[in-house]
C-alpha cells in the first residue's frame, strides 16, 4: 500500500482494484445485502448494515477481544471515528443483567 490507497479500494467495471479510490457505502451495502440473501438469513424487513458491523467491532474490541488484544474507549473512539470530547455512554446487556456507564 501506498500513502493515500484504501485497505478496501474501488473496483472498477474490468474488475481491476483503484487503490487511491474508496469503495463506496452504496455497493458495500448492495454487497451486504447479497451475502445475506445467498446465506439464506432472514431478517424480515430488517437490514444489516455497515453501522451493525461498526458497532459490533468496537464492542468485541473493547470487551470480548483476548486479554492483551483489547483496546481502550481511547483507542475505540479513535477507531470509531467519535469525537474525543463527546460525551460517551453505553449501555450492555449480559446474562447478568444490565449495565449503564453515562
Amino acid at each position: 500500500l501506498e500513502d493515500g490507497d484504501y485497505i478496501f479500494p474501488s473496483v472498477n467495471t474490468k474488475g481491476l482494484t483503484q487503490p487511491g479510490t474508496a469503495i463506496s457505502h452504496d455497493t458495500i451495502q448492495k454487497w451486504l445485502d447479497e451475502f445475506v440473501t445467498g446465506a439464506g438469513i432472514k431478517l424480515g424487513c430488517a437490514r444489516l448494515t455497515t453501522h451493525c458491523f461498526r458497532q459490533g467491532g468496537a464492542q468485541y474490541r473493547f470487551m470480548h477481544a483476548p486479554v492483551g488484544k483489547r483496546w481502550s474507549l481511547a483507542t475505540i473512539c479513535w477507531w470509531g471515528g467519535w469525537a474525543e470530547d463527546k460525551h460517551v455512554s453505553f449501555m450492555l446487556k449480559t446474562k447478568g443483567g444490565a449495565y449503564y456507564s453515562g
